[in-house]
């Protein structure tokens, strides 16, 4: 079963606000929950979050109900609000299982303002883009390989994965040793290659290069025993069909001639509107 995150939120008071701008914030907020819940992870809120302060000395909860703060954003607000759960954990035990060292707790926490609560910016979240940065965080600290299986797609929204991949990652018995090196590949590939990809034009010798120069991935479109015919997946494309794809373009982890490498398509636009695809995770793909 894929491990869910459970978005804590934080307290809410900003200084520098006003409170016309405490209430713009909210509306961003509230897209935000929205985009936690939709990615089947959870909100919840601290027993103590009530009775902080949000802006102007108001209380939290004078803010929810009591009529002289009736507008539409506080509607929104209360809506979202209300149909989170209370959880019966504190502020300070909260951040202090977040800041541990041993944490794989899979929590996090949200909120309007920027982090000033835990030392682990990855599991702090205001903006909807990053809403896998605490994914990618408890990743790294998978026990096993099947820990490893069951959380990596939704780490990397941006990605998709041909279902070999289950079997390829098998030569990575032991998957503690090679967690940082994949997950950074994989990040990399997900965050900017394609930006990069486009912004170079296409598949060239550029996009390898800077690959390598602006965020030290070792890549290559092609090596020199890598056939045409090879390399091929089938991905299921808008119409439901399946669309036979070849995976050149692959990263090596580590060194130039390392034998654990990342094989993927730079994306077509009739599979999931482009994202890159990923066929082979593991050994050197003979």
């Amino acid at each position: 079963m894929i491990n869910s995150i459970s978005y804590y939120i934080a307290p809410l008071l900003d200084d520098n606000l006003s409170f016309p701008q405490f209430e713009s914030s909210i509306v961003d907020f509230c897209d935000l929950l929205d985009a936690i819940i939709d990615n089947e992870d959870e909100v919840k809120i601290p027993k103590g979050l009530y009775e902080t302060a949000i802006v102007n000395d108001i209380i939290f909860a004078d803010y929810l109900f009591n009529t002289e703060y009736a507008s539409d954003t506080r509607e929104l607000f209360f809506e979202v609000i209300m149909k989170q759960i209370v959880d019966d954990i504190d502020y300070n035990s909260l951040f202090s299982t977040l800041d541990s060292s041993e944490n794989t707790s899979y929590k996090a926490l949200t909120g309007i303002v920027d982090n000033k609560f835990i030392n682990q910016d990855q599991l702090y979240v205001k903006n909807k883009n990053f809403i896998c940065w605490p994914h990618r965080f408890y990743l790294l600290r998978s026990r096993n390989l099947d820990d490893f299986k069951r959380n990596y797609r939704k780490c990397f929204p941006m990605l998709i994965f041909h279902e070999r991949i289950e079997k390829t990652l098998n030569v990575f018995n032991d998957i503690t040793e090679h967690v940082e090196e994949v997950v950074r590949h994989l990040s990399v590939l997900n965050d900017f290659a394609k930006e990069l990809y486009l912004e170079t034009g296409g598949a060239s010798d550029e996009i390898y290069r800077r690959l390598k120069s602006e965020y030290n991935i070792i890549s290559s479109g092609r090596g020199s025993n890598e056939s045409l015919n090879k390399f091929l997946c089938n991905f299921s494309n808008m119409d439901n069909e399946f669309e036979e794809v070849r995976c050149n373009p692959h990263s090596k982890l580590y060194t130039d001639y390392s034998e654990y490498r990342i094989y993927f398509n730079w994306g077509r636009e009739r599979i999931e509107n482009g994202k890159i695809l990923i066929g082979h995770i593991g050994g050197h793909w003979a």
